[in-house]
């Protein structure tokens, strides 16, 4: 964590050190967002980002699709609804970055400056979107070398085509200079480049529902994304019908070493293909993944 305040103290973000594994990033008169180390599983920073402002429940369907329109066009933070009473309706997102392989501070800088300012960027579409909101000013915050290894490089098509194979993915199509698509347990994958740069892994479901189904899906959706801090799930809508996708980002701005390519990848295809399991069976009644 003095790693990451030191970077954010050269990109002169205003950051305060709560405690030893936590730092604290206003956002002034929206809200705040929250830095702190999570072990309890794969070893990760999550950025967790809550506005200040009070929700109507009567605007949770709205919210809702808020929420999905974000989740579908975003790539983080990753929000989530919370509705548990009348009187407490929340929106927060959130945004991780794995940290196992002890990453280099170019990593950490490329990780960071996103995740502060897609966290900015979201409060100001939640205030915009409801402008009716009251804007109450953030609550008063308590004041307070890179290892040797593999060379971090630029991650491109050339080095996914590489990299697939090594996870047991050898049949794929190229369908652009900057996607590539392949089946994977009967789930349809695509591998995109934005210019971020990003690596996003998108798992596709396609289960045709009808569209007056949307709250109900998209409740779903918004249930597994509040437990899981990997992928975001979201719902489409196309001439078929609401379909499903997952979405999982990687920054890559500050380039990736072969393994953590490869590490990030396996993350990614068991993330999605756990989250189609759970959101299908809890949708339709059964799975299309195919366990082995």
């Amino acid at each position: 964590m003095s790693r990451v305040y030191e970077c954010a103290r050269r990109a002169e973000l205003e950051c305060i050190r709560v405690e030893s594994r936590e730092l604290l990033f206003p956002h002034p008169h929206q809200g705040e967002t929250r830095l702190s180390m999570d072990t309890r599983g794969d070893p990760l920073l999550r950025f967790f980002t809550r506005h200040t402002a009070h929700l109507q429940f009567g605007d949770v369907s709205r919210l809702a699709q808020f929420v999905n329109a974000w989740n579908h066009d975003c790539l983080s933070p990753t929000l989530i609804l919370d509705y548990g009473s009348p009187e407490s309706v929340q929106l927060w997102g959130h945004t991780f970055f794995l940290v196992e392989d002890a990453p280099t501070t170019q990593q950490i800088e490329a990780a960071l400056l996103p995740a502060i300012f897609n966290a900015q960027s979201y409060l100001e579409a939640l205030f915009e979107a409801f402008p009716e909101i009251a804007r109450v000013p953030a609550p008063a915050s308590p004041e307070e070398g890179e290892e040797p290894g593999e060379h971090p490089s630029a991650v491109d098509l050339d080095r996914l085509m590489e990299a697939l194979p090594a996870l047991g993915i050898s049949r794929f199509h190229i369908a652009s200079e900057q996607a590539i698509y392949t089946w994977i347990n009967d789930i349809l994958f695509a591998f995109a480049l934005d210019n971020g740069p990003s690596l996003l892994i998108k798992g596709h479901w396609d289960p045709n529902i009808e569209e007056k189904e949307f709250l109900r899906v998209f409740l779903i959706c918004n249930d597994w994304n509040r437990g899981n801090y990997s992928a975001s799930a979201f719902c489409h809508i196309n001439a078929d019908g609401l379909q499903v996708r997952l979405d999982y980002a990687a920054i890559t701005s500050g380039g990736l070493t072969d393994s953590e390519l490869r590490l990030t990848l396996g993350r990614a295809l068991r993330a999605i293909l756990h989250g189609v399991d759970d959101i299908a069976r809890n949708t339709v009644g059964s799975s299309p993944v195919k366990w082995p």
